[in-house]
């Protein structure tokens, strides 16, 4: 009510969403940073006389790479982890005669030559994350991921117990942090871990900005203003893509990282605390605050019944002692396997999940495989991500879950393995971008999946375990994202493999999605009794449901998003 009442979509609104849509744009510009951070290029080993272009004016790349590197024939590629073991130093004078290529390679001992035409620096560069150092290239994409994974359970935990904003402060302090360590590393350990440090602080203020968002307006804006926030997150990839292109190196990209961060971090000490936060926390008069300061940028003035008439402040001590007592109601997850139906509908999401996420950050840290230029190929990318959020909010309630949901699967997964097999089996300059087109598909029928997948799982379980069987398809998708990039550096031994597994799994999981029950037009179920009976006969037990009572608080997620039915 006090929320109506002040307005749902006033100025103050306006300024908190442009202000979490801002934050968004450099939250999501650092999780995808990788794709030109950690950019691999094409190397050789370094061979100082043969290098050196005064010395050797008239020898092209290909003479170069053909008198230091051995070439298989069988394997139709160069070894350019080692080079023929003839003495360098007895190249001179522009002389070739200490060349003998019948010699035995050994590794590379005078270090690598990199391609610098795409990206002149970037970690693998810096640190030679390359041969026998190309697990800790994996290994550092994967810590970022377990990261995000550690966020997930630390941040929502913080958020609840401290506040959105503090919670917010600390995640962006950790962030900067990281960062700046990252951008001044001097080993690889160094780098690794903060790494791990800014995107434990980088996905930890996503989490609770998401949870602030949803707490400033009614549930009728909200679905609106959230996809306002998300569209930050299609500009930041923009300009990830677009200062990647102009400056080409990890450093710059770190530190405009850290530059568009700061304002981020600095306004969250004298924005507004989640008023919603503050009463549940039993904080009455700071909400009074909060809540007549929105109201006067709204234009709005309140006065003490307006807060009386809200019930809520009158009885400060009754919402703790009710969300204590919701708290304490709350089931453990091992509720969610009590039967064979629930158990069936965990492992088929938490198959979908795993799916959506492994597939599309395979495919968007994968970028810089797919034919033709990196930077081109992630504005497509982008693009097509953007063309299906957009559809989802066209079509979901039209055809329903679990049709679009496989269909998007069957998508992303059979456009892979087309891409994979024209651009292996044909690769000219005519099948290039045949195979460009499908790669592109498949991450649009990704994109798709992976938005309406949140969405079905919340209606598909009850309230009572939601936020239980939430937690455990998430850490399924967390878990799936720590071994995408192990999967991609496979590409360098078998270069099909890559898109062949995550076409795989995509195709997988979009034909298990026939065995889920679509819940289009449902009102929410509400417990297991609901939830079983839906599961046994893909239909509501009608007038048996338990509608919601007003006034009521739910806990709805891990990150202790609330939803009050009639609290606005």
């Amino acid at each position: 009510m006090l929320f109506e009442r002040i307005g749902a979509m006033g100025l103050s609104q306006f300024l908190s969403f442009i202000y979490l849509a801002y934050g968004k744009v450099w939250i999501v510009y650092h999780t995808i940073s990788a794709l030109f951070t950690n950019y691999s290029p094409d190397y050789r080993c370094k061979i100082p006389p043969i290098d050196h272009t005064q010395l050797y004016p008239n020898l092209t790349e290909l003479d170069s790479l053909n008198y230091t590197t051995k070439y298989d024939a069988e394997q139709q590629k160069y070894d350019f982890c080692s080079r023929y073991g003839y003495n360098t130093s007895s190249c001179v004078n522009g002389s070739l005669s200490c060349v003998d290529t019948s010699l035995p390679t050994i590794p590379c001992d005078r270090g690598y030559k990199y391609n610098t035409s795409v990206m002149k620096s970037t970690a693998v560069t810096k640190y030679d994350l390359i041969c026998d150092r190309l697990f800790l290239n994996s290994l550092s994409t994967a810590m970022f991921f377990l990261g995000m994974a550690v966020a997930s359970i630390v941040f929502g935990n913080l958020a609840d117990n401290i506040g959105r904003l503090k919670a917010l402060i600390l995640g962006q302090f950790l962030f900067i942090a990281g960062s700046v360590g990252s951008i001044f590393s001097v080993n690889v350990t160094m780098y690794i871990t903060t790494r791990f440090i800014l995107s434990l602080g980088n996905h930890g203020s996503e989490i609770v900005l998401t949870v602030y968002a949803s707490e400033l307006t009614t549930s009728k804006t909200r679905t609106l203003f959230l996809g306002v926030i998300n569209v930050g997150g299609i500009i930041g990839q923009l300009i990830l893509s677009g200062v990647a292109y102009f400056w080409r190196t990890d450093f710059a990209l770190l530190l405009v990282a850290v530059l568009g961060a700061a304002p981020f971090a600095i306004l969250a000490f004298i924005v507004n605390e989640s008023p919603r936060w503050l009463l549940v926390n039993n904080k009455t008069d700071q909400a009074k605050k909060v809540i007549k300061r929105m109201g006067r940028l709204n234009g709005v003035t309140l006065k003490d019944e307006d807060f009386d008439n809200a019930k809520i402040p009158c009885e400060p001590n009754k919402i703790g002692q009710e969300m204590e007592g919701k708290r304490l109601k709350r089931k453990s997850f091992i509720a969610l396997f009590k039967t064979r139906e629930m158990s069936k509908i965990v492992l088929l999401l938490s198959l979908n999940w795993f799916a959506c996420i492994f597939v599309y950050y395979g495919i968007t840290l994968n970028a810089g495989a797919i034919s033709g230029d990196i930077f081109l190929n992630t504005v497509l990318n982008v693009s097509m991500e953007t063309t299906a959020y957009v559809l989802i909010i066209l079509t979901m309630d039209r055809f329903g879950r679990r049709k679009l949901l496989a269909s998007s699967h069957l998508i992303a997964g059979f456009g892979l393995v087309v891409s994979m097999t024209i651009t292996l089996i044909h690769p000219n300059e005519g099948t290039i971008p045949v195979g460009k087109i499908f790669a592109f598909i498949a991450k649009f029928g990704i994109s798709f999946a992976f938005g309406i997948v949140y969405q079905y799982t919340n209606e598909l379980f009850p309230t009572e375990l939601r936020s239980n069987g939430l937690g455990l398809c998430t850490t399924a998708a967390r878990t799936s994202a720590i071994f995408a990039p192990f999967l991609i550096d496979l590409q360098q031994m078998f270069r099909w493999l890559p898109n062949t597994i995550f076409g795989a799994i995509a195709i997988i999981a979009g034909f298990s999605t026939f065995l889920l029950p679509d819940t289009v037009g449902m009102n929410l179920l509400e417990n297991e009794e609901e939830a079983n009976y839906f599961y046994k006969n893909w239909r509501s037990m009608g007038n048996k449901r338990v509608e919601e009572k007003k006034s009521a608080i739910y806990v709805v997620n891990e990150t202790f998003e609330m939803n009050e039915a009639e609290l606005q």
